[in-house]
């Protein structure tokens, strides 16, 4: 009772959390009519977040009909749409099982990321996650049986290539908005000057390698090309493919590409890879105006650009990033010779600009990520001695302007503006901010950007903000707004240059009391990607050009000069500056409580075997869970045949936040060399958790409280435990980095025995991978356990096995099985080496096998402790250790097209220490999946 009362203590201090917590939980429910019935969606939310909801309301109920027509496709269950706002980057998700949901991060896109299209990206965003929905969810023919009778456990659409499924909803973002990935510029512009190698990508399974640059950007980028081609082949390809493989079982996914096109999938990317390559062959012939002038910068196929991190013109330098297997490193490339210098920066970037104080620096922005916000650095970089000044603060957009730092944050669905800290403006809520510079004339200083307001008549426009401070207010002023898209392609001295489909206009950002215009009409307008410029020259991307920089030998003033007010087509403009317009939002929705009654019915239900080193048997296993994940149960009923003997198996979690509640009840039986019979567990527990993070580093403490029965050879035994167990981790920040991974784990707890004994324990692990040389891993691993009792009747501590994805052993030892060690105080060491011999990162066609990498490893362990049971000689170590050695080979695998799988073969042989040695042969497998 006094270990309950103190566990209570522990817990209610979490649960006041969610007692003291002002928003309710709340869902706005919305049905569109279809030709094939009623869609249903339920956005959940809280009472802080109805802007959002309402806004992913209007999306839905403007939009998804056209999508759930094209498809002919209505989903038999409800769409639940939830908010992640902990999340500081754009993205979200779409998952059909158990349920079809889709998760939405709050946080809007910045910078220059392929997701800022100058498009509404919560519009695209909306209808990308829509359409893996209604593409997963579809079933017919043997699978719609198999789901009938099993639940949403069948729903195996989406068991096909990522570059399929993301595919097919990059085409959609594009083909049901006036915007989408694939129009955005820069995106198309990478992706052709990568194809015009003729080495890269040559067979389809490269576009699900999740190793290369960028960041497993592949799949989204050609794979969205690739179903944009096949839609253009014949209206309605894209539905048949996934109608077809909707009755399809897995990886059969060639016999409906034949079936749909005449030619199975393979084929088909090679003649969308001829045609792309024909394309862009045909661009470069034509003659180009701005392609003709001085010089042009080859980017070669070693390098990747990461223009979407952004790229700037300084002191007759080239200034960009480029990525080499998710390393980073700052490239300056002289405008005139070609040559480049490289510097390793200690530390990731989301985004380059120019100083606008002293342009022979850049601003690095790095980030620096916790629970609560986006912590970043600016780093004032002197290009000359290719050092920085760092100063923390939090915020995109950052700049040194005047001597000031001035940042936005995104708080609660809306940016504002702070200098040196104080926040000066505020742009309405869900107003889309991007593609933002800063200015200073007649010593004022200026704010300008491209905004998405989806609340008006004509949503894309440039605002002016001139940056009050110290009482003096800030002021915004719409120059430019028009009904479709724009790319801003250069700003200097106060004129911005816009570019829409057909012209190019130039804004006087600094008449702020009549807006001056001059735009111009060329043939070659659209054809330009992006523009940098500094006082010497200016380099221009070109669409027909991929791969290279063209440079002019012009200023900024000078460039836009010619283009505007040199050229016979140039026609000037006045017009009356329009005041920023207020949103208007949809408030007429049905908002109702959460969760529901309906929320909690099962969904799914599935028969599954194991046999290994526990006991061998079938189980039929379950969950439920509310949409939003907070409530969550697991089930499952094992039958032992060995036993006879069927038994109940279940977890109950609640979740809020980074905290966690559970209890469950479990019964384990694992095979014993010591005796006939299994060893058995039978829990009944209850845990509270919660996840911490600061400075890439990960704490999760757990305190438990379990009432158990165990039998093993020592007879039986009533255990109350109650238990405090943390686990300390930390992830890599580069891919070279020395310390690959670190992670600590330590349990202290106390066992009282029903008639036998008390007393306190614990137990400690460190692993450790270092990474001395690119392809070189070193793993280290140590354990202790020590128990603070009598005799081996009050207790023991087992070690010996192995971790594969069905056991996980505390002290493992690969040459002896699972509870063939024990004592009251436990000690392992293992150094393993891990040599990658071959970087395949090939599968074959549509095979459902991906070969990353294959490597050779080779190590040793040690074991102490009180007894050691040999099976294999059928010997006992006593008060003693055993060694081992081992070598084998370990493949990293994708299986199934989603899965990372290791399989280990190993073969190892213990060192006997009162007798003769022996090897065993192993075969392990290690899937995150099943974790």
């Amino acid at each position: 009772m006094k270990n309950l009362i103190l566990s209570l203590a522990f817990i209610l201090p979490f649960y006041s959390e969610v007692l003291a917590s002002p928003n309710s939980n709340i869902t706005i429910d919305l049905s569109v009519k279809t030709t094939r019935g009623e869609v249903v969606f339920e956005i959940h939310g809280t009472e802080s977040d109805l802007p959002f909801m309402r806004r992913v309301d209007t999306i839905l109920k403007d939009h998804s009909l056209a999508i759930l027509d094209y498809f002919e496709y209505k989903p038999t269950t409800a769409i639940h749409i939830t908010l992640n706002k902990q999340a500081t980057s754009a993205n979200g998700s779409a998952t059909v099982f158990p349920r079809n949901i889709i998760n939405l991060h709050t946080f809007p896109p910045y910078g220059n990321g392929h997701l800022v299209t100058g498009e509404d990206w919560l519009l695209g965003l909306v209808l990308h996650e829509l359409v893996h929905i209604v593409h997963l969810d579809q079933t017919s023919g043997i699978p719609d049986y198999i789901r009938t009778v099993f639940g949403s456990i069948a729903k195996w659409g989406g068991i096909v290539p990522r570059w399929f499924s993301e595919g097919i909803a990059m085409w959609a973002e594009t083909h049901f908005t006036n915007g989408g990935r694939l129009r955005q510029k820069m995106l198309l512009y990478e992706a052709e000057a990568r194809f015009s190698d003729p080495d890269f990508c040559k067979t389809i399974d490269c576009l699900d390698d999740p190793g290369k640059y960028p960041y497993g950007q592949y799949p989204y980028w050609v794979g969205g090309a690739f179903l944009n081609w096949i839609e253009s082949q014949k209206e309605g390809n894209i539905r048949c493919l996934v109608k077809n493989n909707s009755s399809s079982i897995p990886f059969l996914l060639n016999d409906t590409f034949t079936s749909c096109l005449g030619h199975n999938a393979s084929s088909a990317f090679q003649l969308f890879r001829n045609d792309l390559l024909n394309t862009v062959r045909k661009k470069d012939q034509i003659a180009h105006p701005l392609a003709s002038k001085k010089q042009k910068l080859r980017f070669s196929t070693s390098e990747i650009p990461l223009f979407q991190k952004g790229w700037q013109v300084s002191d007759n330098k080239l200034l960009f990033l480029e990525d080499n297997d998710k390393i980073e490193t700052l490239i300056i490339r002289d405008l005139y010779d070609g040559k480049s210098k490289r510097v390793r920066l200690p530390y990731h970037i989301d985004q380059i600009y120019k100083s606008v104080d002293d342009q022979s620096k850049l601003i690095l922005n790095n980030s620096i990520y916790d629970r609560y916000a986006r912590k970043r650095k600016i780093s004032h970089f002197d290009l000359k001695t290719l050092e920085d000044e760092e100063t923390e603060f939090t915020g995109e957009y950052a700049t040194i302007l005047n001597g000031d730092i001035f940042h936005l944050e995104n708080k609660e669905f809306h940016w504002s503006v702070f200098r040196n800290g104080d926040e000066v403006f505020t742009f309405p809520k869900l107003i889309q901010v991007n593609s933002v510079s800063y200015f200073k004339k007649e010593k004022r200083e200026y704010l300008n950007a491209k905004v998405v307001n989806p609340f008006v008549e004509n949503p894309y426009q440039v605002w002016t903000v001139e940056l009050g401070g110290n009482d003096v207010p800030s002021k915004a002023h719409a120059l430019w707004k028009q009904k479709l898209p724009f790319n801003l392609l250069l700003s200097c001295n106060g004129t911005q240059l816009i570019q829409d489909q057909e012209n190019l206009h130039g804004v006087e950002l600094t008449a702020l009391d009549q807006k001056r215009t001059r735009s111009v009409k060329l043939p070659w307008i659209k054809d330009i990607v992006q523009i940098r410029s500094d006082r010497s020259n200016t380099v221009v991307l070109l669409a027909s050009r991929p791969g290279f920089a063209y440079v002019q030998d012009k200023s900024c003033n000078e460039f836009i000069n010619e283009l505007l007010y040199e050229s016979k087509k140039s026609r000037p403009k006045t017009l009356a500056i329009e005041s920023t317009d207020d949103q208007k939002v949809d408030k007429e929705n049905n908002i109702t409580s959460y969760p529901r009654f309906s929320h909690f019915l099962p969904h799914w239900w599935a028969f599954s075997y194991y046999a290994g080193s526990q006991l061998a048997n079938w189980q039929v296993n379950t969950n439920i869970n509310d949409p939003r994940n907070k409530h969550n149960l697991s089930f499952a009923l094992k039958y032992f045949p060995d036993l006879e003997e069927a038994t109940p198996s279940g977890v109950y979690n609640y979740n809020f936040g980074n905290n966690n509640i559970g209890f469950g009840y479990d019964r384990i039986y694992i095979n014993s060399s010591l005796k006939i019979s299994p060893d058995l567990t039978e829990s009944r527990y209850a845990y509270i958790s919660r996840a911490m993070k600061r400075w890439g580093w990960t704490f999760v403490p757990r305190l438990s409280y379990n009432k158990k029965v165990t039998q093993d050879i020592f007879g039986e035994r009533n255990i109350t435990n109650t238990s405090l167990y943390t686990i300390l981790y930390k992830e890599p920040l580069f891919a070279d980095s020395f310390f690959k991974h670190t992670a600590i784990y330590a349990n202290a707890y106390y066992e009282d025995i029903e008639n036998i004994a008390s007393f306190w324990a614990n137990e400690f692990k460190i692993k450790e991978t270092l990474q001395p040389l690119r392809r070189f891993y070193l793993h280290l691993q140590g354990t202790y356990a020590k128990l603070y009792n009598d005799n081996f009747l009050e207790g023991v501590v087992y070690s010996g096995g192995f971790d594969d994805y069905s056991v996980s052993s505390f002290h493992p030892f690969y040459g002896i099985a699972v509870n063939d060690a024990y004592g009251r105080q436990v000690t392992t060491l293992r150094a393993q080496f891990d040599a990658t011999i071959t970087e395949s990162h090939r599968g074959m066609g549509l095979f459902p096998v991906f070969i990353k990498t294959l490597s050779l490893l080779a190590g040793l362990e040690y074991l102490e402790t009180d007894r050691i049971f040999l099976s294999e000689t059928k010997q006992f170590v006593i008060d003693d250790k055993v060694t081992g050695a081992h070598i084998g080979l370990r493949a990293r695998t994708t299986i199934g097209y989603f899965v990372p799988v290791e399989f280990d073969t190993i073969v190892n042989q213990t060192q006997n220490p009162v007798g003769s040695d022996y090897t065993n042969y192993l075969f392990l497998m290690k899937a995150s999946f099943f974790l």
